[in-house]
């Protein structure tokens, strides 16, 4: 009889690695522990993987806008994206925030600056005097 047989005749409840070596119930919670960090952390990189070589705004979209519009469409992409940015630092001062920022709030600031980019590179092509990066911070108080 193997020494592999004999342990299990031995303890038949405990689990065996493919190689026969005795793998015990602490060992397991370590694989499991390790797994599962590195399974997080993979999913944090994953997330935090913002990157500006891509555009996830609709090409084309803003060329039927005369320079009007797109001036006026920049002014809210920018209100729209100064609010993401606070809402992204506040978001990333608690714990896991990182996490619950990149969940929340940055898909949409992605898309809010791809449709600036695209905005601008249409305003460009038309030759049209772009104002909307000249909003103030703060927006005047509603009467």
């Amino acid at each position: 009889m193997t020494l592999k047989a004999k342990q299990r005749q031995a303890s038949p409840g405990l689990a065996f690695a493919t190689f026969g070596f005795y793998v015990g119930p602490m060992i397991k919670l370590r694989r499991l522990a390790v797994f599962s960090a590195v399974l997080a952390v993979t999913a944090v990189l994953a997330g935090c993987a913002g990157s500006d070589t891509f555009s996830l705004s609709q090409p084309g979209k803003y060329n039927v806008y005369n320079c009007v519009l797109l001036n006026e469409n920049g002014i809210a992409l920018v209100r729209r994206e100064r609010e993401l940015e606070d809402l992204i630092r506040k978001a990333e001062q608690g714990p896991g925030g990182k996490i619950a920022s990149a969940l929340a709030y940055r898909n949409e600031y992605n898309i809010t600056q791809g449709d600036l980019r695209e905005l601008e590179r249409v305003g460009a092509e038309k030759n049209c005097v772009m104002k909307h990066r000249l909003v103030p911070e703060q927006q005047p108080p509603v009467r």
